[in-house]
């Protein structure tokens, strides 16, 4: 029998432990006897990323995007015992995350529906598919070890070297981040309306603090000035605090 021939080849990307052996094996029984089987192949273990300065993972990607097709195996996403036991060179990013942020689109599931293999939920009849965005903010969280009590601000640094200091509540130190949640990490490029920082104005209230947010340049302004400043009250998604520009002449 004549195999199933393919003319563009698809993005392989192979995984982290059992996935990796598995795959293989679905490969070597399932696939390649019955298709002349074409990939672009992009090794996404964590050995291999932590080697490439997860270089691999931003590869796949752009790969993806040049074919249309991948495949992708189960990865892992690396806590602090992972690095501990890999010897990795830092706490690399969820590849799923990186891989959906630069696809910069929508990300479908599907489920494959196998003969014989009877899903859970009987009463199931037809495939589920799960649509998400690509920018993903669950992806986007941070983990931050601090050694003491402190204080702990969010600070935006825009191109020009303007920095704007953000202060969510009034002295919310003392709930040593509970109701908070970091959506980007230190040195991160932004995009206009991304969201920085989640926070719960409900669990601020709560342990008996005033939930304002108060914006800070703490730098000089010089050679720049604030336009559109908005007085204090309610500001909307989307609405301006101030426009900073440029003192001519």
């Amino acid at each position: 029998m004549a195999k199933i021939a393919m003319k563009t080849p698809l993005v392989e990307m192979d995984g982290d432990e059992m996935t990796r052996i598995i795959w293989q094996i679905i490969k070597d029984e399932l696939v390649c006897p019955y298709v002349d089987l074409k990939t672009e192949y992009y090794d996404l273990g964590l050995e291999n990323r932590d080697r490439t300065d997860d270089q691999v993972t931003v590869d796949s990607a752009e790969a993806t995007k040049r074919l249309g097709v991948a495949v992708k195996c189960a990865t892992i996403t690396p806590n602090a015992a992972r690095v501990e036991e890999y010897g990795l060179k830092q706490m690399w990013k969820s590849p799923n995350g990186t891989i959906r942020a630069l696809l910069d689109g929508t990300v479908f599931r599907a489920p494959i529906v196998v003969k014989g293999i009877e899903p859970t939920v009987t009463t199931w009849k037809r495939p589920i598919t799960i649509a998400r965005h690509a920018y993903g903010d669950v992806y986007k969280n941070a983990e931050m070890r601090v050694d003491g009590p402190g204080k702990v601000e969010l600070v935006y640094t825009a191109a020009d070297g303007t920095e704007l200091i953000v202060h969510v509540g009034i002295d919310t130190v003392e709930m040593r981040g509970v109701g908070f949640s970091y959506l980007v990490r230190v040195g991160d490029e932004v995009r206009v309306g991304q969201r920085l920082l989640s926070f719960d104005r409900g669990a601020i209230r709560d342990a008996g603090h005033p939930d304002i947010v108060v914006t800070v340049f703490p730098g000089t302004l010089e050679g720049r000035r604030l336009d559109d400043l908005r007085e204090p009250g309610e500001i909307a998604h989307g609405e301006r605090v101030c426009v900073i520009g440029r003192v001519e002449g």
